[in-house]
């Protein structure tokens, strides 16, 4: 299976073995392979599928300095659920704000960001970027003239 994959790098699947075999415990890892490299806001993150006599588990490298421990993580991640939970429930009954087409155009501007590698995508997001201070401009003047009245 092995001669299949293509860039193998055996030190760093000896290293997620034994992370899987440390976390999983009683587990032994049969195959580790990377997957994918991702590239999130220009830091990369390698995921792993790893196959033990027992499971199947995911890892995604990349560790977060900002968290020091699993308490941390849990937190954040409960606060984040939290707070997504929080914004879809409050968009059902809110009635729609001059700001919202400027807010969406923002929002598509930081995921292409996320996802941005080469020159051109940089480029796309100074357009979007634009657009988003275009629409916020037309807002600001339909503000004023409506306050005028």
């Amino acid at each position: 299976m092995h001669r299949y994959m293509s860039e193998r790098d055996p030190h760093a699947e000896g290293e997620i073995a034994r992370y899987v075999e440390l976390e999983a415990g009683d587990e032994t890892v049969q195959h580790a392979e990377r997957v994918k490299v991702k590239c999130v806001v220009g830091d990369p993150y390698e995921i792993w599928d790893v196959v033990t006599d027992k499971n199947r588990w995911w890892v995604i490298t990349n560790p977060q300095k900002d968290f020091p421990s699993f308490d941390y993580v849990l937190s954040f991640h409960i606060g984040l659920m939290m707070r997504v939970q929080s914004r879809s429930q409050g968009s059902e009954t809110s009635s729609p704000h001059p700001l919202n087409a400027v807010a969406r155009r923002h929002e598509q501007a930081e995921q292409l960001h996320d996802r941005a590698i080469e020159p051109e995508d940089y480029q796309a997001i100074g357009m979007r970027l634009r657009e988003c201070l275009l629409v916020l401009s037309s807002v600001m003047q339909q503000q004023v003239r409506f306050q005028q009245m």
